[in-house]
């Protein structure tokens, strides 16, 4: 059985909800009205969330033109009067469609103009009836949160794409995949993510001259966007199972983050996830809110984000270590209601008060592009402590351990109160990708929250110091 609904925003954007159910022997379709249509919402009013998507939609349909037979009477549709719009056969369809969406699955995608915007499917329990509009509100969530149900470490989708996507060093044989492409495996799995855009501060100076294929000698400063990670470290790829004790795929892509100091972002109408620098960083364009953007008789609200009094920095073993190998804190962490915690798994180096040893720079690498190697790609191994010291950010030149930049620079950003901003603006064209200046206002700022009205073309964005 499959339901259809259309309808035009302000702007004549013409948009198409098709929700099918599987399992079920009726397959009469049905095409009923979009009466209304909540805004949807990314990001968090948590200050500790690393993950943003848009969680839900809620959208209430209609079995009938409610608002055509309304300019046609002047009054809506009653269920318990004699009208033809209000007999037996309508309210055995509405009541006959709440019993369908209660008791089977089902998936639904939402098109803007043609082209995919949002996928997800019914949630069975969050539903209410409209008797006014002879209607139900239902709430579409985010095939995105399917990734909380689904053990990637084992889930052989994502294996066998995170095969696909890994890298063999020529000298030991052992497989390592980029970051960023464990994030898209996962994805994958749920989700047609084509691209993932990475915009970190966070570099490795390599301290060797590589011969270009040009045949110039560079120093290269490694961009994070070539750090990877033995594949097996992830994903049980049949070498031996570690995956670090991950059991879904939100809490790996979230340690992923955590591992670049980024938030992140799945952009459905661009296929592309985004993660992006916590703290500022010269490669996000920058956008000027003017009173031109901002909505008719509404004022921009002011607020604080206050600072985080501690943070703990959990570090987690290599395959044959414990699951947590050092705790590493950060300000004053006595008050567990008051605190920030972050999982890495990308030492990236010694850590604190250990030997130098092969186990402690275990499953580190970056991949060399083929402009430099002139032979391919090629995954380059740590094998000294020196080479481990060499990250630095854009924010702090001080060279140190992949874990350290990464723990001193979070602890830099969400130590300090800082200020909020919150607007009401025309369009939907604001994206987390994005640094905002407000005319008038003399700071950076970045997107912490963005709720999105489709149905009028209108956007409430909560913006945050950078």
């Amino acid at each position: 059985m499959i339901i259809t609904a259309e309808t035009k925003n302000l702007n004549g954007d013409l948009y198409k909800i098709q929700i099918e159910f599987s399992g079920i022997s009726d397959r009469t379709d049905l095409s009923v009205t979009i009466v209304d249509w909540k805004p949807f919402e990314f990001g968090s009013d948590d200050t500790r969330e690393t993950v943003m998507y848009p969680e839900n939609v809620k959208i209430k349909l209609s079995l009938i033109n409610a608002r055509v037979w309304y300019s046609k009477t002047q009054q809506y549709p009653n269920p318990f009067s004699d009208d033809p719009f209000t007999d037996d056969d309508y309210n055995y369809t509405l009541f006959k469609l709440l019993d369908i969406i209660t008791y089977y699955d089902a998936s639904a995608t939402v098109y803007k103009n043609g082209h995919e915007y949002f996928r997800g499917f019914l949630d069975k329990k969050n539903k209410t009836i409209d008797y006014e509009f002879l209607g139900i509100e239902i709430t579409i969530l985010s095939n995105f949160a399917k990734l909380k149900e689904i053990n990637v470490a084992q889930d052989a989708d994502v294996v066998a794409k995170a095969i696909a996507f890994s890298s063999t060093n020529l000298s030991t044989g052992i497989s390592y995949i980029k970051l960023t492409d464990a994030i898209k495996a996962i994805i994958l799995k749920v989700l047609p993510v084509e691209k993932v855009v990475l915009m970190s501060n966070i570099y490795w100076d390599s301290y060797y001259l590589f011969p270009k294929i040009d045949g110039t000698l560079d120093r290269w400063q490694v961009p994070a966007s070539q750090f990877m990670m033995q594949t097996s470290f992830f994903f049980n790829t049949g070498t031996g199972l570690n995956a670090n004790w991950y059991t879904n795929g939100i809490d790996t892509i979230k340690d992923i983050l955590n591992m670049l100091g980024c938030t992140g972002f799945y952009e459905q109408s661009k296929r592309t996830f985004y993660c992006l620098s916590r703290s500022y960083s010269n490669t996000f364009p920058v956008k000027t809110i003017t009173d031109h953007d901002i909505l008719k008789d509404t004022s921009i609200q002011c607020d604080y984000s206050q600072a985080v009094k501690g943070m703990k920095l959990y570090i987690k073993g290599a395959p044959g270590e414990a699951k947590i190998v050092q705790t590493v804190e950060y300000g004053d962490c006595t008050n567990s209601d008051d605190i920030e915690e972050i999982y890495i798994s990308n030492k990236g180096g010694v850590l604190s008060g250990q030997p130098d040893n092969s186990l402690n720079r275990k499953g580190f690498a970056v991949l060399v592009p083929q402009y430099y190697s002139g032979i391919g790609n090629v995954v380059w191994l740590f094998t000294t402590n020196q080479s481990g010291s060499n990250f630095y950010s854009s924010l702090n030149k001080t060279k140190k351990m992949f874990w350290q930049v990464v723990g001193d620079d979070t602890w830099s950003m969400i130590s300090k109160a800082r200020n909020m901003y919150i607007a009401a603006l025309n369009e939907c064209d604001y994206t987390f990708d994005t640094l905002f200046n407000i005319t008038g206002y003399d700071t950076a700022l970045k997107a912490k929250k963005i709720t999105q009205d489709e149905f009028n073309e209108t956007t409430v964005i909560k913006l945050i110091q950078v």
